[in-house]
């Protein structure tokens, strides 16, 4: 072989060597390059990986399909049903009861109101202490004549009409007096227009001048009604009324009670906006000195002031005789 040749050999194995060192550096660069790109992928995955839960949960949660209903056992669907009849009954108590108290608190003060007013209704009768009667036709003129009267006086629209003289005294129109007597009585009694002597207010009738003289009234009256009880049938009032007697004392005491004379009944009945009285009747005399007790002192009626004045006066006629006897004969 010639020296040419072996040179081309050798600078082949040369090129040969070469050619493999630079596939073994390039394959070491793919290597280094490979772990790179990996890690770079793994952490690529690892982020997608950790934003992928909240994209799903929210895909999830956007998308959720609606749950399905359970359905209630019997035993719960009882114990529902059983709550709300208790919660309905509860409701239902609390307005009934309510009710009930405003109805009770109403009817007492309708009461009240109503006696009140059926006291002005009898108090011109009981003022005269007038008698018992089954009709008002079978009344006395006179105490027709004069309760009506009394009804006029205790009227506070009467009060201011009629002038009145220097004795308190006022005169009034007898037609004014019928009035208060169809008020009081009805169209059906008869109106006999007379002087009323026998009342606690003097009651003269002047007939030329067609009118009633009344003079001024008493400060104290004889009676003065309580209405204890009322019961009504429609239109038609059925009253218990106590007689109660003036008291003449100062009584500041705590125990201090009203007298009551006696308890007598009316019966009135409603007609348009007043009342009318269609009878009067005896329920029972009421014993003073029993309903006073013991702490009280009996009341001194008129009849036993005069006895006593009439006793005084005849002792000291008696002590003052021998007095004049035993002067004369001296």
């Amino acid at each position: 072989m010639s020296d040419s040749q072996k040179n081309n050999v050798q600078e082949n194995g040369l090129s040969d060597v070469l050619t493999k060192l630079n596939k073994t550096e390039q394959e070491a660069d793919n290597t280094q390059e490979t772990p790179d790109s990996a890690n770079e992928q793994t952490a690529q995955t690892e982020a997608s990986v950790s934003s992928t839960p909240e994209q799903t949960g929210t895909k999830v949660h956007n998308h959720r399909s609606p749950r399905k209903k359970r359905k209630l056992s019997r035993k719960e669907f009882f114990t529902a049903l059983l709550g709300i009849v208790v919660c309905f009954f509860v409701i239902i108590g609390i307005i009934s009861t309510t009710s009930f108290a405003v109805n009770i608190a109403s009817e007492w003060v309708n009461s009240t109101e109503l006696k009140q007013e059926m006291a002005y209704v009898v108090f011109p009768l009981v003022i005269l202490d007038a008698p018992e009667f089954e009709s008002p036709e079978k009344l006395d003129s006179s105490v027709i004549i004069a309760s009506s009267i009394w009804k006029l006086i205790l009227e506070d629209s009467a009060k201011g009409k009629y002038i009145k003289d220097d004795v308190g005294g006022m005169t009034v129109p007898d037609t004014d007096v019928e009035y208060y007597v169809r008020m009081l009585y009805g169209n059906d009694v008869s109106i006999v227009h007379q002087t009323i002597t026998d009342s606690a207010v003097e009651m003269s009738y002047d007939s030329e001048n067609k009118s009633y003289r009344v003079e001024s009234t008493p400060v104290l009256l004889p009676y003065s009604p309580r209405v204890d009880e009322i019961q009504r049938e429609g239109d038609i009032y059925t009253l218990k009324v106590s007689y109660v007697l003036p008291d003449v004392t100062w009584s500041l005491s705590s125990n201090h009670k009203e007298i009551v004379e006696k308890v007598m009944e009316y019966k009135v009945k409603k007609v348009d906006d007043h009342y009318q009285i269609l009878s009067l009747s005896m329920l029972e005399v009421v014993d003073t000195a029993s309903s006073q007790g013991t702490t009280e002192q009996e009341p001194v009626s008129g009849d036993t002031k005069n006895e006593f004045l009439e006793e005084t006066a005849e002792s000291s006629q008696e002590s003052t005789a021998p007095a004049s006897e035993s002067s004369s004969a001296e």
